[in-house]
């Protein structure tokens, strides 16, 4: 059982039973549970039960009220994802595909389903991740016996045998026949259509007479007759937290690229823009909107999104980006593979926004930036805004959010020291455990 249903049943038992659990003769018990959740061991307190509590109080604090829909394989499982003009019964074709294709039971989704088309592209908002899923054995008799039930409630005038026989039939044949019944998802972001309509002057300008030239914001021009490619970086979903602290939405973003294939001669690099887009849905809401864009006309190394101030960060490779390659960098060698020190933050636009035609829509300007002790490897946003940044010197930074001025570090962990106090720690509670 999980702690929620074990904390439940402790209550509605008897009065002695209930006071005997709180007791120390059971803390065994609530120890075991403690350990499922993979939380740290507590330090000094040996109640288990409390800090249970504590810590799954501070996960919903965190997260907000929503809650995750958890999936026990002996419950259900999927279909594999094909194209729609492919049978079930046949192979899936191969596919090439970097990303994570679907994003379920996160905290910013709940028990919805977003999920990005290997094949045609598209990027979908199921309502339940749950609806085109193969029940087992198990649950699709526990559905079949609960769908009869309510039949036999609501009809009265034929022979209940016929009524349960039937619906169990068409439950058991329904499960068995998923590709048959398939349910639509409840909004669709971007459709199959939309990777045929991508119109580059979007994102490039063209050269005149053969020679290139960089467009305001540092990015190159295309030739007319370079070949770009277009893909996709991945996916994300995240809860939005307003200025009180309470829950008051989800965000989902689509991170994608485009780049030549042909390596521009005078700068020996290839041509290339990286988009986010974003959608939001407030609470009260049955539909996301207020689509906001951001467009750097460089590869990126790694980056993250702000639900909370609609913010981009992004972290360049050493060898690319808007800032001056450092002293001595000129030769190409390999650290040109690692990302900056530096984290630069920019605005997430409306669409709905216009800029000055000189300068190619959604490429904003950097809000502002900040650099960290060693190499950028991750850098990831919470959903108050917080930024958590590793470093290949295997530190941890934790940098705290100012829209005006820009992020103050606040902590700064050693993940090495970290990582041997914690097995320090985890082996004397086992020797005390023992003793």
């Amino acid at each position: 059982l999980d702690f929620k249903s074990v904390e439940t049943f402790t209550k509605d038992v008897c009065t002695p039973l209930t006071e005997r659990f709180q007791t120390d003769s059971f803390q065994h018990v609530w120890r075991q549970i403690y350990l499922r959740h993979h939380f740290v061991s507590p330090v000094g307190s040996k109640h288990y039960m409390e800090e249970c509590k504590k810590r799954r109080q501070l996960v919903q604090n965190l997260i907000g009220p929503r809650q995750c829909l958890a999936l026990p394989n002996r419950y259900f499982y999927f279909q594999p994802v094909l194209p729609n003009d492919v049978h079930h019964d046949d192979d899936p074709p191969p596919v090439d595909f970097d990303c994570n294709s679907f994003i379920l039971t996160c905290p910013g989704l709940g028990s919805e389903f977003l999920f990005l088309d290997p094949f045609d592209m598209s990027l979908s908002i199921y309502a339940n991740c749950t609806e085109n899923a193969v029940a087992s054995d198990e649950r699709m008799m526990t559905n079949a016996m609960t769908n009869a039930a309510s039949a036999l409630l609501e009809s009265h005038n034929e022979r209940e045998e016929d009524i349960a026989g039937a619906v169990i039939d068409e439950t058991v044949y329904r499960n068995h026949h998923v590709e048959q019944f398939q349910t639509p998802p409840c909004q669709v972001l971007i459709d199959a259509q939309a990777y045929f309509d991508v119109n580059l002057a979007e994102y490039f300008g063209f050269t005149r007479n053969g020679h290139a030239r960089r467009t305001p914001q540092g990015g190159l021009l295309l030739h007319p007759d370079d070949e770009v490619d277009f893909g996709y970086i991945g996916i994300e979903a995240k809860p939005i937290v307003g200025k009180s602290g309470k829950l008051e939405g989800t965000m989902v973003g689509l991170g994608r690229f485009l780049c030549s294939l042909q390596v521009d001669a005078s700068q020996d690099e290839h041509i290339a823009c990286t988009e986010i887009v974003t959608w939001r849905k407030m609470n009260g809401q049955s539909q996301y909107g207020d689509v906001r864009i951001c467009r750097v006309p460089w590869d990126i190394y790694c980056a993250d999104t702000c639900s909370k101030n609609n913010l981009m960060y992004v972290v360049f490779y050493r060898a690319q980006g808007p800032l001056p390659r450092a002293p001595g960098d000129d030769a190409m060698d390999e650290s040109d593979s690692l990302g900056r020190k530096t984290v630069m933050a920019f605005p997430l636009m409306p669409a709905t926004d216009t800029t000055a035609p000189t300068c190619p829509r959604y490429f904003p300007d950097e809000q502002f930036r900040f650099t960290c002790s060693d190499f950028v490897s991750y850098v990831t946003v919470d959903c108050t805004g917080t930024l958590i940044v590793g470093t290949n010197n295997g530190f941890v930074e934790i940098w705290k959010p100012d829209t005006v001025k820009g992020p103050t570090r606040v902590a700064l962990i050693n993940m090495k020291e970290a990582t041997a106090t914690s097995v320090k720690r985890l082996e004397h509670a086992q020797k005390e455990q023992l003793a």
